[in-house]
């Protein structure tokens, strides 16, 4: 209960005998006065002090008045001298007859209420552990059934998600023979499409399948040597046709001082970043991308540890490197007010406005989680109508410190002499096992 100054508390102390002597008391004058209607008003803490004891305070009335009534609640509304307040177990009996009581009427028997196995006076804590004990495992059972649920979606998600994708996986396949070796537009373009829906499709079952992973806490960070240029290489072809469709500009703005190989799980990293640059792209109509990241930080090769800086489940980088990477969009932007959901699962912010835009809402949540269990963390930065910043800083270790160059005129130079390439080979006496 909540107190405010100056409010008056009571607080009363009775053993077990005590209160079931009071009760006696109370059904002898009631059964003197013979009422012929009787009221019984009982707080529902009685029934856990008293425990199995607590039928005698109501079966003692029967002698009284066989036809009675019993009402149980929490607390009662007490008013007294104009001023009011809440009575805690209380015990109430209202009896009602009309006119005098009879001349020469005998008094009735009342129960016998000598409780012989309480003798000692029973501790204030062992009474309200009754209470909480009961409240506890009510707690407890309703917890159980919601971790079952729980699990039992969580389940649930993961083998739907392996199993869509087998055939998904299968369908993108021969797809691409289709791609391939046909020469017909028409089956061409039909085919293009079959591929762009059946990759978002996939994209879609894939979020799916990682939100149960970490749901179920099942998902590791795997740190591997790779080449840092190779990322940005596939970012860039992941994004880039998308980017294309719409009219878009994508630019990179990468720091030559970048160690070109570098130590870390290249895989959750392209997919944080490939997660932030597909929701640049869906919610941009106009403008540019830009993809961002810079050194920054010491090089003086220490190590770092601790805290929420540490990879979860792996050691610690040696000669680790602060990168800073981020995601510029000239889009819709984000109201202020939107922001707090913005990590939600299953849930997408402005929804009205942007209900034609494909996704599920678990984008920007699986993003968080990965970068939590890097260590990072994810900032936005956003005016609505304007565009937004999406931005972390990722520690990695290095594997090799020399600087990776000028990524961005490299890819400016092989997209300008980019040709459509379709590979075909015959090897007759080839063997392959799969």
């Amino acid at each position: 209960m909540t107190l405010r100054e100056d409010e008056k508390l009571c607080f009363s102390y009775g053993t077990h005998d005590e209160v079931l002597g009071a009760v006696k008391r109370s059904c002898e004058d009631m059964s003197d006065f013979s009422p012929q209607a009787l009221f019984l008003i009982l707080c529902g803490n009685r029934i856990n002090f008293l425990q199995e004891d607590a039928r005698l305070e109501w079966e003692g009335f029967k002698a009284a008045s066989p036809e009675y009534a019993v009402i149980h609640g929490g607390c009662e509304l007490l008013l007294h001298n104009g001023r009011g307040g809440v009575l805690n177990s209380a015990h109430v009996a209202v009896g009602m007859r009309e006119g005098e009581k009879p001349a020469g009427e005998k008094k009735h028997e009342t129960i016998d209420m000598n409780c012989m196995h309480h003798h000692k006076i029973i501790p204030l804590a062992e009474r309200m552990s009754v209470f909480m004990s009961k409240m506890t495992t009510q707690l407890e059972n309703m917890a159980e059934e919601a971790q079952a649920a729980n699990l039992a979606k969580s389940a649930f998600l993961s083998n739907m998600s392996h199993e869509i994708r087998t055939p998904i996986n299968a369908i993108l396949g021969m797809d691409e023979m289709i791609l391939r070796e046909s020469n017909e537009s028409d089956s061409i373009e039909y085919a293009e499409n079959i591929r762009s829906a059946g990759t978002s499709l996939l994209g879609l079952v894939n979020d799916i399948l990682d939100f149960s992973k970490i749901e179920a806490g099942k998902l590791d960070i795997i740190p591997v040597e790779y080449e840092f240029a190779s990322v940005i290489n596939d970012l860039v072809n992941v994004i880039r046709k998308r980017a294309e469709d719409k009219g878009l500009e994508l630019k990179l703005d990468i720091d030559p001082s970048v160690p070109a190989i570098l130590y870390g799980d290249e895989i959750r990293i392209k997919q944080v970043i490939t997660n932030i640059l597909t929701n640049a792209v869906k919610y941009t109509e106009k403008g540019s991308v830009t993809l961002k990241v810079r050194r920054i930080g010491d090089k003086d090769g220490k190590e770092f540890s601790g805290g929420h800086e540490e990879y979860h489940g792996i050691a610690c980088f040696r000669n680790p490197v602060k990168l800073e990477i981020s995601v510029i969009d000239t889009g819709i932007g984000i109201k202020k007010s939107d922001r707090e959901r913005l990590f939600n699962a299953f849930e997408r912010v402005d929804e009205k406005r942007n209900r034609t835009i494909e996704g599920t809402g678990l984008g920007l949540n699986i993003t968080s989680r990965l970068l939590y269990l890097m260590g990072s963390s994810l900032a936005v930065e956003s005016e609505y109508g304007r565009g937004s910043v999406f931005s972390f800083v990722l520690k990695q270790g290095i594997s090799r410190d020399e600087p990776v160059g000028d990524i961005g005129e490299r890819f400016s130079r092989a997209s300008s002499t980019h040709k459509k390439y379709r590979g075909r080979f015959t090897a007759k006496e080839a063997r392959i096992l799969v």
